[in-house]
């Protein structure tokens, strides 16, 4: 049987996800890289090479799932981006519209102010819903590499006491 190396399968590609463990990070310790490099070589061995297909195919859907949560997280940062660039605008067009306070030659068209500042509401609205929605679909991801995780975990034993 091939000697294998100990090396990490895979570099996460988005930095939150080497986070170091100790105790109080113990929830976010599920998303450590996970260490062992499966070799792609049949052992002649059935049982054996059943685990080792199931651990390459885990890999290949913790590699996946970590993807899509760092796709969602650039995904959302550009929305969140546009929507405040969106925000820059309007209140440009608000300090345009009228001068803030309570001077007397403030000038301009209450309802036009109006208008402006009901779209800033929107905006702020918008906003705060995108955050809520990714922070439920990266949190619905999380838990997917979590679950990814501990089933990988349980197989590597499997493997271990095949191995014995």
């Amino acid at each position: 049987m091939p000697k294998e190396t100990s090396q990490p399968y895979y570099v996460p590609l988005y930095p939150n996800y080497n986070l170091p463990r100790n105790e109080e990070n113990s929830k976010l310790a599920s998303c450590e890289p996970i260490s062992g490099r499966l070799t792609e070589t049949s052992t002649g061995d059935p049982v054996s090479d059943f685990v080792a297909d199931r651990l390459r195919i885990i890999e290949a859907t913790i590699r996946q799932v970590v993807d899509e949560i760092a796709e969602r997280e650039r995904l959302h940062g550009e929305v969140v981006e546009a929507i405040d660039k969106d925000e820059l605008i309007q209140k440009e067009r608000l300090f345009q519209a009228a001068p803030h306070g309570t001077a007397v030659f403030t000038v301009g068209d209450p309802r036009r102010r109006a208008a402006i500042e009901s779209e800033l509401a929107a905006l702020q609205k918008e906003r705060r819903r995108e955050d809520v929605a990714s922070w439920s679909d990266i949190g619905s991801l999380r838990k997917e590499l979590r679950e990814l995780l501990a089933e990988y975990r349980q197989e590597m034993r499997r493997r271990r006491i095949i191995q014995q």
